[in-house]
């Protein structure tokens, strides 16, 4: 069961000896030393929360598609010839600005079935330009949502709640002047990463496991 975030706040305040919502730790300073505690475990390590799919059908003739919905990095596109039926997606390969303006001519015999892909912005430009309805998908990794009142819980495996806790405790430590205890902490806050399995290990183990199992045999 994930540790709720007034248990989290709790765990920051109690060892450094003052209350939640007090004028030395008010609730909303302890949020922000646990969500940046939170940050830096989202920016360092591949969680799989942060895994989203996203898809859109291109029209022939336009290039550019907007991608505003919440993206801190793409990490695969890839193209369905609806028209085949095989449904097969094949990957695009990411381009730069230079080779996409060295490639690109405002004509239609130079559109076909996207091959390359640039992304600008909210935006991505497809190469050559669609010349029919083709299913574009994005696997992109998000942001999570950040601790609050409302979200009461990190959504991430609960063996990660301890770590964001001894983050926040560790950031709380440095802003009160107690270096020697914040590198305690920031050292506590290492081992524990460091003793983590990760899900795809886990994952990977548990595959092997059935992998070797064997059904009973029968004598005839």
């Amino acid at each position: 069961m994930p540790i709720a975030l007034a248990d989290l706040r709790l765990g920051v305040t109690r060892p450094l000896g003052v209350n939640v919502g007090g004028t030395q730790m008010p609730s909303d300073q302890v949020d922000l030393y646990l969500n940046r505690s939170f940050w830096e475990i989202q920016n360092k390590y591949p969680l799989r929360e942060k895994q989203a799919i996203s898809t859109f059908d291109t029209i022939a003739g336009i290039r550019n598609y907007d991608m505003s919905f919440p993206t801190e990095a793409v990490d695969h596109v890839s193209i369905t010839e609806n028209t085949s039926g095989a449904g097969i997606h094949t990957p695009l390969e990411q381009i730069t600005r230079d080779m996409y303006e060295q490639q690109y001519h405002d004509t239609e015999d130079q559109q076909g079935l996207p091959i390359e892909y640039l992304r600008e912005g909210c935006i991505i430009r497809l190469f050559p330009t669609p010349d029919a309805i083709y299913t574009i998908t994005i696997r992109r990794l998000v942001a999570l949502s950040d601790l609050s009142y409302i979200k009461t819980s990190s959504g991430i495996p609960q063996v990660w709640d301890e770590i964001i806790m001894m983050g926040g405790l560790w950031r709380a430590c440095v802003d009160l002047g107690d270096v020697a205890r914040a590198n305690f902490f920031k050292s506590l806050q290492s081992e524990m990463i460091n003793t983590i399995i990760p899900t795809e290990s886990q994952e990977a183990q548990s595959n092997s496991q059935y992998a070797h199992v064997e059904a009973p045999g029968y004598d005839y």
